[in-house]
């Protein structure tokens, strides 16, 4: 029954985002890179066993970003193919899950974006690589507002990702802090990774209360993904945690943070497609 209402779901997807905007989501970490990685790796194989087309990008000024999961980091950034005709397929590293990796520069985008015609460039080279995909997974690292110097990144849907470390919540709204100051964001989703599920409903709980009390923003769950030993197994064995160990827990948290996504993504092109029916009539 799950498996048809997956289905069904992502074949309306495929309708609905035919020809409009794709889902952005760009992912705040307060984690440390590798859970970060594992947890953005697995949404996005999950995301494709729904029959999203997914394309991840790697905006992390680090170099722990999502293109250094698994060594399928690709030779070239698409900085250096929209400046220095390096080519595209040499941007774009392919997983066997079906999803697609690239990374946005090698250098950190304060360094690279002078002019607003060094953004458009790069701007124009992003929407063409990612042109077609259903989802763009935008991975920010741990940097407060750099990679948003991109408007692609800075009109993204944005989700938290915490930890169950009181340094990592405390990271977490900071981060939540620095965007709303820095961005006017009023809105954010926040994910948690490694807690038991009622310390993760507290978590939630407590940063959206803060950021509701003192920013006036709100700041909804997504879900949790529990601290499972079986994450780290698949990874090792290079596989998503849902296809090694389709029952674990960490695979049945991540399908339904899937299926949360694909629900916001249809919602939100239905909108679209009635707003722009009602400018028609």
């Amino acid at each position: 029954m799950l498996r048809n209402r997956t289905e069904d779901q992502a074949a309306g997807l495929r309708r609905l985002l035919a020809g409009s905007a794709a889902q952005r989501v760009v992912f705040l970490s307060s984690v440390g890179p590798e859970l970060k990685n594992a947890v953005l790796f697995n949404l996005a194989a999950a995301l494709v066993r729904a029959g999203a087309d997914v394309q991840m990008l790697d905006a992390s000024p680090a170099g722990s970003g999502i293109c250094s999961q698994g060594g399928h980091a690709p030779r070239k950034c698409l900085w250096q193919v929209a400046t220095e005709g390096a080519r595209p397929e040499d941007a774009m590293a392919e997983h066997a899950t079906g999803m697609r990796m690239a990374r946005v520069s090698a250098s950190p985008l304060c360094d690279v974006l002078r002019t607003a015609a060094d953004t458009e460039r790069l701007s124009a080279q992003l929407k063409d690589f990612c042109s077609g995909a259903s989802f763009w997974l935008i991975d920010a690292g741990a940097d407060h507002d750099q990679p948003f110097l991109l408007p692609e990144i800075a009109a993204a849907d944005i989700v938290v990702l915490t930890g169950a470390t009181p340094d990592s919540i405390k990271a977490a709204y900071g981060g939540v802090k620095t965007l709303h100051s820095r961005l006017a964001r009023r809105h954010f989703q926040l994910l948690v990774a490694g807690a038991p599920a009622d310390q993760a409903e507290l978590i939630q709980q407590n940063i959206a209360a803060a950021a509701n009390r003192y920013l006036g923003v709100s700041v909804q769950a997504l879900g949790n993904i529990p601290a499972d030993d079986r994450l780290w197994r698949a990874g090792q064995l290079e596989r998503p945690v849902i296809e090694a160990f389709p029952m674990a827990d960490a695979s049945v948290a991540l399908r339904g943070i899937a299926t949360r996504l694909l629900d916001s993504a249809s919602a939100g092109a239905a909108q679209a497609a009635r707003a722009l029916a009602t400018e028609g009539g």
